[in-house]
C-alpha cells in the first residue's frame, strides 16, 4: 500500500487479472467504462484547482487520467471526452508537457473528424482542434497551430459554443506571429466578448481577460493592456492574475530591450522572473532568463550574458522544452562570438540549425550569427565545423559552450 489511499500490485499479477479479464471481453468492457467514467468525473470536479495550478495532487493519478482519455477517444464517447477536455489541457500546460498535450488532442481531432459538425460532438471536435493548436504552437510549430487554432474557433462559433468559442479565441493571441494574425485574434474575441461579460453562466471569464489584455500589449497600446488586466484580475484567480501579469512584465521587457532602454528591461525582466518563479512556472522562468541573458549580451556584459543564458538552458532542458533550449544555445553561441571562439560559436550555431524546433526568431538569430562569421572565417572551416555539428549530441554542445564561457 502506498500512502493512505493508494495501491500497488505487482506488475505480474496486473498482467495476470488483465489476462483473466480479457476472458470475458463483457466484464472487461464493463469495467473500462467504470474506469472511464470514474476518473473523467474526478477530473471534471476538480478542473477549477487544476486551471489555477494545484495539479501536485493530480499527478499520482495521471497514467489512470490519460487511460480514460484514450479509453473515451476510442469510444467517441463524447460526455467523457467533455468532461476530460480542459482538465487534461489544464494539466498538460500547468507542466509544460506541450508535446505530450499536442499528441493528446491530436488523438481525439483524429477520432472526431468529420466534414459537418454538429451539436456535442461538432463542440468537443471543435474545441479539442484549437487545444491541439495550442500545444502544437507551444512545442515550436507556431504556423500549424495557429491555423489549427483558428480552424477549431470557428467551427465553435458556427455551433454558437459561446464559451467553448471565447475560450479558444483567447488562446490564439499566444500562437499569433505577425501584427495581421494579432489583429484576426482580437477581432474574434472582441465579437462575443462583450455579450458573455454579464454573462454569469459563462466561466472563465478571468482567463480569457487575461489573454486578451496581453494581446493588446502586443498590439501596441498598453494602457488598454493594463486596464484589461484589472478587469480580469477582478474575476480571476490570484494565480492566473499574477501569470498575466508576469507575461506583460516579459513582454515590456523584450520591448525595452529592442528600443535601448536596458536598466528599465533589466527591471522589467527580473519582475517577470520573480513572478514566474513563484507560480512555479517553468516556461517563463526560461524565457525570463533569456530575456536577461539577451540585455546583458546587448550591454557587452558576456559573464552576466552566460550565466544567464545557461541557467535557461538548464531550464528548460528540465521542462523538456526544446524551442526554449535552443534559443539559450544560440545566446550562448553569440556570447563565445563576442568572447573570440568563433569555431565555438560556429558549432553551436550550425547545431541549433539542424533542429526543427525552432520558434522564428530563434532562427533568425542564429542565421545572423552565421552569416557573420561566414564573413570572418574560411569556407573550408565552416564547412568541417557544419559536419561536426551533424555529428554533435545535446551534452557535447551544452559541456563545449560551458567550458568556453567568459
Amino acid at each position: 500500500r502506498e500512502g493512505r489511499s493508494r495501491y500497488e500490485i505487482h506488475e505480474l499479477m496486473g498482467q495476470f487479472l488483465h489476462m483473466k479479464l480479457a476472458e470475458n471481453g463483457e466484464l472487461l468492457s464493463d469495467i473500462h467504462q467504470a474506469h472511464c467514467r470514474y476518473y473523467s468525473s474526478m477530473l471534471n470536479e476538480n478542473e477549477s484547482d487544476i486551471l489555477s495550478g494545484h495539479v501536485k495532487e493530480i499527478i499520482p493519478d495521471f497514467e489512470n487520467i490519460y487511460h480514460a482519455w484514450r479509453f473515451a477517444i476510442s469510444n467517441v464517447d463524447l460526455k467523457a471526452i467533455g468532461r476530460l477536455r480542459e482538465g487534461l489541457w489544464a494539466l498538460f500546460d500547468a507542466q509544460s508537457w506541450h508535446h505530450e498535450g499536442a499528441a493528446a488532442f491530436k488523438l481525439a481531432i483524429n477520432a472526431l473528424e468529420t466534414d459537418k459538425p454538429q451539436g456535442e460532438h461538432g463542440i468537443n471536435y471543435g474545441r479539442c482542434m484549437a487545444l491541439y493548436g495550442y500545444f502544437l504552437g507551444q512545442s515550436g510549430n507556431l504556423a500549424a497551430g495557429y491555423k489549427m487554432a483558428h480552424q477549431g474557433t470557428l467551427i465553435l462559433r458556427d455551433l454558437n459554443a459561446t464559451e467553448e468559442y471565447i475560450l479558444s479565441a483567447s488562446l490564439m493571441g499566444p500562437l499569433a506571429t505577425s501584427q495581421t494574425q494579432r489583429l484576426e485574434a482580437r477581432e474574434l474575441i472582441e465579437d462575443q466578448l462583450n455579450d458573455i461579460l454579464n454573462e454569469s453562466s459563462i466561466t472563465r471569464i478571468g482567463s480569457v481577460l487575461v489573454r486578451y489584455g496581453e494581446l493588446i500589449y502586443l498590439i501596441g497600446n498598453p494602457e488598454e493592456a493594463e486596464r484589461i488586466l484589472k478587469e480580469g484580475g477582478k474575476q480571476e484567480r490570484a494565480r492566473n492574475r499574477v501569470r498575466g501579469l508576469a507575461n506583460i512584465n516579459l513582454q515590456q521587457g523584450k520591448v525595452d530591450r529592442q528600443r535601448g532602454r536596458h536598466e528599465l528591461a533589466r527591471e522589467k525582466l527580473l519582475k517577470s522572473l520573480s513572478e514566474y518563479e513563484v507560480l512555479g512556472y517553468g516556461q517563463g522562468v526560461a524565457w525570463s532568463l533569456n530575456g536577461l541573458g539577451r540585455n546583458a549580451l546587448d550591454m557587452n556584459n558576456l559573464p552576466e550574458a552566460g550565466e544567464y543564458f545557461m541557467k535557461a538552458l538548464q531550464t528548460a532542458r528540465n521542462i523538456d522544452m526544446a524551442p526554449i533550449l535552443l534559443d539559450s544555445l544560440v545566446g550562448l553561441a553569440e556570447v563565445l562570438y563576442k568572447a573570440g571562439k568563433h569555431d565555438e560559436a560556429a558549432l553551436i550555431g550550425f547545431y541549433v540549425l539542424d533542429h526543427k524546433s525552432l520558434n522564428p526568431e530563434t532562427r533568425q538569430n542564429a542565421l545572423k550569427l552565421i552569416e557573420t562569421l561566414s564573413l570572418q572565417m574560411e569556407v573550408q572551416s565552416l564547412a568541417i565545423i557544419q559536419t561536426r555539428a551533424t555529428q554533435s549530441s545535446m551534452t557535447q554542445i551544452t559541456s563545449l559552450a560551458q567550458n568556453n564561457l567568459p
